[in-house]
This record gives C-alpha cells, sequence and structure tokens, in this order.
C-alpha cells in the first residue's frame, strides 16, 4: 500500500514537471531597439541574429553576439585575438575594453567589474547586453513576459554632456558609476533633426550648441548656445528661426584669442571673458547693422513666420563682429573701433548680373543670401569663400582688418 502511494505521487510529479515553464523548451530571446528619427517620431525595429548565434540568459543576464548587437547599435568593434581583449566604441564619447573570460574591463579608462564573463562560444563572443546598451546612455528594459529586452536610444551623447530628447534637457555626465548626471536646463524648442557639438574653452569651460532643423523639409533651422563652468549655465543664447539658413555654423564663437565667449540671441550679443565667467562688452545688432533688407522680399510673405530682423555672430575678435542676418542672410564685418559696416558681397563678387540680383533680391529664389562662408582668422586677416552663381569651386577671399 505505501509502494503504490509513493507510485501514484511520483507518477503526478513527473506530470507536472513534464508541463512546467521549466520543462519547455527555452523561449528565444528578443531584442528590439526603439530610436528618433525626425519630427521626434519613435522608430522601432528587432534585431536579427544569424541562426545558432541567438541571445542567452545567464544568471539573469542576457548574453548577446558582439558583432551582431554592435552592427545594430552603430558601435566600432575590434577582438584581438592574441590578447582577448575587445573594443567597443562610438564616434562620440565612449570606449569600453572586455576581456574574455575576465570580468574586469574598463570604460574610458576607468575600471569596473562585471558581473558576468563575456565568453566565447562556436566562434562567437558573446558579451552582457545590458552593461554594453547603457555604457552608451541607452535606456533597457526587461519584459519577462514577452522575453523580449528593450533598448531606447533617446539621448545625444558627449563624454561630457547628455541630451535627452524625449524632454529637451541638457545634463552634465557624472562619470562615476552611479550615473547621478547633473541637471543643467531644458532648452525651449520640440526636438525634430537635432545635433550637438560641444567645444571646450581654454580655461576648461564648455561652450555646447544644439542645431536643430524642423519643418518639412527641414526649412527652418534654430542654433542654442549654453555656457557652462564649474557644473552650472553661466549663460544662454538662441538663434532663429531661420529660414532656409545655410550658414547653420556647427560650432558656437570663442573669440580668435580664445579668452571670449560670444552668446547671442538675435538681437543682441554678449561677450564673456572666460576667466572671470564676467560679461565684459554687450552690442545691440539691430542697431549696429539696421533692419534686415530681407523685410522687403516679398519670398516671405508666404511663410508662416514672424517677419523681423535678426541676426546671427559668425565671428569675434578684438576689434570685430562678424555677423549675418537671419532673412537676407548677408554677412557683415563690423568694426568695432570705429563702428563702420562692411557688407562682404560687394567685396568678394565681381560679376556684375550676381550683384545686381543680391541687391534687387536680398533672399533670392532659392533664399541662401550671398552663399559666403567664415573660415577663419590669422594675424588680422579673416578668410571667407563663397559661391559665385552657386558654382565650384569656392571664391577664396582675404579681409585685411588693418587695411587703409
Amino acid at each position: 500500500m505505501v509502494k503504490k502511494s509513493a507510485a501514484i505521487v511520483l507518477l503526478f510529479v513527473l506530470a507536472i514537471s513534464l508541463f512546467s515553464p521549466a520543462a519547455k523548451a527555452a523561449e528565444p530571446i528578443r531584442v528590439q531597439v526603439t530610436r528618433y528619427t525626425e519630427f521626434k517620431e519613435l522608430y522601432t525595429l528587432d534585431v536579427e541574429f544569424p541562426p545558432g548565434e541567438e541571445p542567452r540568459l545567464v544568471n539573469g543576464r542576457v548574453l548577446v553576439p558582439l558583432r551582431t548587437i554592435s552592427e545594430s547599435l552603430n558601435y566600432k568593434v575590434n577582438y584581438d585575438p592574441g590578447t582577448r581583449k575587445i573594443t567597443i566604441g562610438d564616434d562620440e564619447s565612449v570606449c569600453i575594453v572586455l576581456t574574455v573570460g575576465s570580468k574586469q574591463a574598463s570604460i574610458n579608462e576607468r575600471n569596473v567589474e562585471l558581473d558576468i564573463l563575456p565568453d566565447v562560444r562556436n566562434g562567437v563572443t558573446y558579451v552582457p547586453l545590458r552593461f554594453i546598451a547603457e555604457c552608451f546612455d541607452a535606456v533597457v528594459d526587461w519584459h519577462g513576459q514577452e522575453c523580449m529586452v528593450s533598448i531606447g536610444i533617446y539621448f545625444l551623447s558627449d563624454k561630457d554632456f547628455l541630451f535627452d530628447e524625449r524632454d529637451s534637457k541638457l545634463y552634465l555626465r557624472d562619470q562615476t558609476a552611479n550615473k547621478k548626471h547633473t541637471f543643467l536646463t531644458k532648452l525651449d524648442f520640440d526636438v525634430d533633426w537635432t545635433s550637438m557639438n560641444v567645444v571646450a574653452t581654454e580655461h576648461g569651460h564648455y561652450l555646447v550648441r544644439f542645431i536643430n532643423s524642423h519643418g518639412a523639409p527641414h526649412v527652418y533651422s534654430d542654433n542654442y548656445d549654453i555656457y557652462v563652468a564649474d557644473g552650472k549655465v553661466v549663460a544662454e543664447g538662441h538663434f532663429g528661426t531661420a529660414y532656409k539658413y545655410s550658414y547653420s555654423g556647427a560650432n558656437p564663437v570663442i573669440s580668435a584669442d580664445g579668452t571670449k565667449v560670444v552668446i547671442a540671441d538675435n538681437k543682441n550679443a554678449v561677450i564673456y571673458d572666460d576667466a572671470t565667467l564676467e560679461p565684459v562688452a554687450f552690442y545691440d545688432l539691430v542697431e549696429l547693422l539696421g533692419t534686415d533688407p530681407g523685410l522687403e522680399d516679398k519670398v516671405f510673405d508666404d511663410v508662416d513666420k514672424e517677419e523681423e530682423t535678426f541676426y546671427d555672430v559668425v565671428a569675434y575678435g578684438k576689434n570685430y563682429l562678424v555677423v549675418k542676418s537671419g532673412l537676407s542672410k548677408r554677412m557683415a564685418i563690423v568694426h568695432i573701433d570705429t563702428g563702420e559696416i562692411v557688407w562682404l558681397y560687394k567685396l568678394i563678387y565681381s560679376d556684375p548680373l550676381w550683384l545686381e540680383y543680391i541687391e534687387k533680391y536680398p533672399s533670392f529664389t532659392e533664399d541662401y543670401g550671398d552663399l559666403l562662408r567664415f573660415v577663419g582668422d590669422k594675424d588680422g586677416q579673416l578668410y571667407f569663400e563663397g559661391l559665385e552663381w552657386q558654382t565650384l569651386p569656392y571664391v577664396g577671399f582675404v579681409y585685411d582688418l588693418n587695411r587703409d
């Protein structure tokens, strides 16, 4: 009787075990990547892994094939079979070094310890997905019921700064493993086609420039500058909204000698001493250059925007400002000591018809203005280039600040 009861219990336990989740074949792990595209739209795709190289769940951690995940997330990867070291990086801010069979790793030369080993199986190198993705500022979540890892790419990243495209907030990066990033400011714009460029000053401060192109097909441009020192915002400026503004300027403006920082906001420009962080000069750009002739151009009658005079500071030196208008898109040199204004298209271009066209139609049929670019400053010589009738090669021009 006892033996019969034991047999029944054994059969019952066996039946349960056969139908339990643990006894079933392991469900494949999906990896899904979501990122922002233009117009703040989210784009989601499933990462496809080659047969036999599917992600594995080990001790509660998802391991994925290094090469596949790196290509899916646009990371560069290198594996040295001699040292068994794996290097993963991007073009901006992060370099990770792992070693197969070791929990020791480094992020930007800072040592960390993994809680699971990278390993090689059938010639394929597997790495911990969460660790890799979060090092590149991705948001990682595990969805157990769906057996899926979601990776959200919402940040514009720099080695010192993070910009969250979801809410337009800028953070100073915490370089430690704690990741307690410092909130700096919230920018007043909706992300569309946005880039971030960070420039360090000679005193170890930062200028962060955002360029936000928007409006189908991205015909408007805004520049946002944030001056950051000692973990705090010193000043902010905004240029735009400019229609088909060809000179967007990737870099914020630092004086030719590296000692001053320029923060402009369409109407005014404030010059800061980078050593003291104090404003040392103020310029009313509208008062200096007058009303933009582009206001008289009928091309703006059909544009759904407020028509007004506004200017962008392109360069700054001891005795000059290089300024470009936001409507007619003409570039001028302002001699600070004398107040003289020099409109450069009159000096650079030689074709009479081209010059007449610039005068008659300040914004042109394609609305690109005088098509001039500031190249640089060296020993009192300002270098420019432009397109005459939009033909190549560029027309080069040197302006001597010390001319008679």
